[in-house]
């Protein structure tokens, strides 16, 4: 008898059931003439199989029927699982396999088991004419929309990387991510998001955009910094030769300073200077003999964003949050980190240097942006940054600065006195610059609260991904934000996204509205910190969703590992991303 209520334990207790069967599937005598596809999804399709039919019809295996498989093979499938056409042919071949094997152990009966492959065959042949016909539609669409090439290898993860390594597109990205469902089990099956102007799978028979498609929302900014903001990609105007002049030269004196054998990367030099509303924050890298440089903080939503990286230096994606800074940087790297851009303007100043951790070099960061050349307004920010940095230094030992007692070095100009002034002070609180992300479509949120609760517990992460996209050598690469939303108790990715369009906010908030509407309101969702959990705070307030920070998204970090070290292999070549490849 089908089961009257949905259960997470349940459903749990029947993918632990069809993990145990899929292994047991491999020794029946069929199974070796199955196809190397059909072999490595075996688990795959099963389990997402057995979860849809519980999930939609409330049956376990053993309550399969025709009627509901034929639903979730022509009508679930096609429209909404993004995967690649091996895996829809290999659907058919390893679900007879696995009812067969279901009968064999008398999970379920000879005639059922009789009539389930007669259905099979008819669905899964619907399921393919469906599913190319869609594939043939999506691609029309794909290439009406396609403005970039293929992307190129990335071998540098470090913030600290070379301009030559610049990539233009994202295709060859998408594919890598497509191919993850190849990698130990582990898939990224997800349901894919209505169009603007389809109807809403709500069955309002509205189009999507005018029902559940978050439409109405703002970023409350009445927290944001007066502080001028790192603006890179705004101004395109380069720095002069005489502020190249100065850079060089203060960096050069810097260098023989050596702050880092001093200083640690968590101490703090503060400047207040006279034009800045707020002050500009100071902290060296290179403590461990290794990427040598300091970097200069601007304003208190910058250094939120230096704190928020050190606060979670055990997390093993820590180095991800180097691409949501906002400062600027002085490198003293090696010969083969620099561009032809640092070459040339080091050309003109006739200047040469020698050996490693020896040649100067500026960058920009800026969230959701690579690593860049300056312009002339950083150019002159860095410059006196810079230098009241070193004369700051120059003071340390007369200072007694005791850093690990919370001091800083407090560097500002009095006008009294009409000289700089230099002492040890605690730290002053530095403001917690937040955009929240509000949700003000009271129409959505009354849908989406008067949903069921299904008690699931999701995850939720938000990234940058290390691969910048350059469609024309004149703009500034930018860098994909990835999303991604899992199920903590099933460890299964639901559903991900690789936003380019710079719409984050709204892309964050289609997602959730769109499971929601699709499986009802979960229990809770999990994320990393505070920080991701700004975006998504109002929202799961106002319709009555815990959200939980700091807690640990274990599911998340484990497919996102999985899918980092896929996609470096890929990237550099040591991994071929073709499905016919035995070697995957």
């Amino acid at each position: 008898m089908k089961e009257s209520k949905y259960s997470d334990e349940k459903c749990a207790q029947i993918l632990v059931n069809v993990e145990i069967w899929a292994k047991g599937c491999q020794k029946h005598s069929e199974y070796k003439f199955l196809s190397r596809d059909a072999k490595k999804n075996l688990y795959n399709i099963t389990s997402f199989f057995a979860e849809l039919m519980y999930s939609y019809h409330n049956q376990s295996p053993d309550q399969w029927t025709e009627t509901a498989l034929n639903n979730i093979l022509t009508e679930i499938y096609p429209y909404n699982l993004l995967v690649q056409a091996s895996y829809y042919k290999a659907v058919e071949p390893v679900l007879t396999v696995f009812i067969k094997y279901l009968q064999s152990i008398n999970i379920i009966t000879f005639d059922r088991a009789q009539t389930l492959d007669n259905q099979l065959k008819k669905s899964a042949s619907e399921m393919l004419q469906r599913y190319e016909k869609q594939n043939i539609n999506n691609n029309t669409k794909n290439k009406q929309t396609l403005t970039t090439t293929t992307a190129t290898a990335n071998n540098n993860f470090k913030t600290k990387v070379a301009l030559n390594d610049v990539y233009e597109g994202a295709q060859e990205i998408q594919d890598a991510l497509a191919s993850l469902m190849h990698i130990d089990n582990e898939s990224f099956l997800h349901f894919k998001k209505s169009g603007r102007n389809d109807l809403c799978p709500c069955g309002s028979g509205e189009k999507y955009k005018k029902c559940c498609l978050p439409k109405a929302f703002k970023v409350d900014m009445a927290e944001k910094s007066t502080q001028s903001k790192v603006s890179p990609s705004k101004d395109k105007h380069v720095p002069t030769h005489d502020q190249w002049s100065q850079l060089y030269e203060v960096a050069k004196n810097i260098k023989l300073l050596a702050p880092w054998t001093f200083l640690r990367e968590t101490d703090l030099i503060t400047i207040m200077l006279p034009w800045q509303k707020e002050p500009v924050y100071c902290s060296v890298i290179g403590g461990g003999g290794e990427c040598f440089g300091v970097g200069i903080y601007p304003g208190y939503e910058s250094i939120n964003g230096f704190y928020r990286m050190l606060n979670t230096s055990e997390d093993k994606f820590n180095e991800m949050l180097g691409f949501e800074q906002t400062c600027l940087m002085c490198y003293y790297g090696d010969s083969d980190e620099l561009s032809p851009q640092d070459r040339k303007v080091l050309k003109d100043l006739n200047l040469r240097f020698r050996g490693r951790n020896e040649w100067i070099y500026f960058r920009s960061m800026e969230p959701g942006y690579f690593p860049w050349h300056i312009n002339s307004e950083q150019a002159d920010l860095l410059i006196q940054a810079l230098q009241n940095f070193f004369a700051a230094c120059t003071h340390l030992k007369d200072l007694e600065v005791n850093f690990d007692d919370d001091e800083t070095l407090l560097r500002y100009y009095s006008p009294e006195k009409k000289l700089w002034v230099n002492t040890a002070v605690k730290m002053p609180p530095i403001p917690e610059v937040k955009h929240r992300l509000i949700v003000d479509d009271e129409k959505l949120l009354t849908k989406l609260k008067r949903k069921k609760c299904n008690n699931a517990k999701l995850e939720f992460e938000l990234m940058y991904l290390p691969v910048p996209i350059q469609e024309n050598e004149t703009d500034r690469p930018r860098l994909p934000c990835f999303l991604l939303l899992a199920d903590k108790i099933g460890g299964k990715a639901i559903d991900q996204q690789m936003n380019e369009d710079g719409e984050i906010e709204r892309n964050i908030l289609e997602m959730l509205a769109y499971y929601i509407v699709q499986f009802g309101r979960p229990l809770s969702i999990h994320v990393r910190n505070e920080h991701v959990g700004c975006y998504i705070a109002d929202f799961c307030q106002k319709i009555g969703v815990e959200l939980v920070e700091n807690k640990g998204i274990p599911t998340v970090d484990h497919l996102l590992e999985n899918m980092m070290t896929f996609m470096l292999k890929e990237l550099t070549g040591q991994i071929d991303i073709d499905p016919n490849n035995s070697d995957n």
